[in-house]
């Protein structure tokens, strides 16, 4: 083994030009938050280090961190250790670096009931949209009126593009790295349908969704000189933060906030309601019906089954 060998310089030296090279830069800035952590926490000791590392480690992270978070720090420390490790019958590509490598088990997460997003306030959220400032308008003139008033002025223009963002994320289920990938050149505006590559899809499978007529439209209205259609002139830090400006000028509290991922529950819900478990999974670009169940609201998706319940005509005289 290497002298002086530890976590963070094997990931440096093999872990992430062997093994990430396919990654997206999503997954690099996840690897490098968890190294943050556990150069902070455990000084970053030299490899092989016992369990008691481990444990520390995940005791100190979570005094500051739910066990959601924890656990995906410890899946990248497991990660990393099994590939420094030997190999394996589910690890063949394993470098034998050491021994024999330590693992640890994850916390216990308590399954959360899915947030809840009605009508009311994704329609709050569309009217706040007038207040956002972020995105800056590209130089062109906005198209129709359908989004909102007036022409030209960079507040509209953001106005336009967010009311975009949530039409389009409520009606194709795409997440926000999916979205903030489109390009122009991957949608068929007379079939109305956008075919998703593969390299922006979290399954790595390629497919073709079709747009909901509305979607065509807000996205229409914002469109400019470049390939994509939701081009952001910002980082994702000022994304986040537009977004939930938008919330604050609804009236929100900010408790109550959602995330733009809640807008896939939302679509997952509808999708629910009017159609099949394969429908949701697919518009939700699941690789299981499993895991659509967890976008769908069961209240709301249960309430909708019950009012349409085709009840024998012995009661509908009652």
């Amino acid at each position: 083994m290497d002298a002086g060998l530890t976590l963070v310089s094997f990931f440096r030296r093999y872990f992430s030009p062997l093994f990430l090279d396919d990654a997206r830069p999503r997954t690099f800035e996840a690897y490098e938050e968890m190294l943050r952590h556990w150069r902070r926490i455990t000084g970053d000791p030299e490899l092989p280090f016992g369990a008691a590392v481990l444990a520390a480690f995940k005791v100190e992270l979570h005094k500051t961190h739910a066990a959601a978070t924890v656990n995906k720090h410890l899946r990248a420390v497991n990660a990393i250790l099994a590939k420094c490790g030997p190999a394996g019958s589910g690890n063949r590509d394993a470098l034998g670096l050491i021994g024999e490598t330590t693992w640890t088990r994850p916390l216990r997460e308590d399954r959360r009931r899915p947030r809840a997003v009605g009508d009311d306030l994704v329609s709050r959220i569309y009217t706040a949209a007038t207040f956002a400032r972020w995105p800056h308008s590209p130089s062109f003139t906005l198209k129709g009126n359908c989004v909102g008033a007036g022409k030209g002025s960079a507040g509209n223009f953001a106005a336009a593009w967010w009311r975009a963002l949530i039409c389009v994320a409520i009606t194709t289920g795409f997440r926000r790295g999916a979205l903030l990938s489109l390009r122009w050149s991957d949608i068929d505006l007379v079939a109305r349908t956008i075919a998703v590559p593969a390299w922006i899809d979290k399954c790595h499978e390629g497919r073709v969704k079709p747009l909901h007529a509305a979607a065509v439209r807000h996205m229409l209205a914002i469109r400019g000189p470049g390939g994509l259609v939701f081009a952001f002139d910002g980082c994702l830090l000022t994304l986040g933060r537009q977004w939930h400006a938008i919330q604050d000028a609804a009236d929100i509290p900010a408790v109550e906030h959602i995330k733009l991922h809640d807008l896939k529950r939302f679509a997952g819900t509808r999708y629910a309601a009017i159609s099949s478990p394969w429908v949701v999974q697919q518009m939700l670009d699941h690789s299981s019906i499993e895991t659509s169940r967890f976008y769908v609201n069961a209240t709301e998706a249960c309430r909708v089954a019950v009012d349409a319940f085709p009840l024998p005509n012995c009661f509908k005289e009652a």
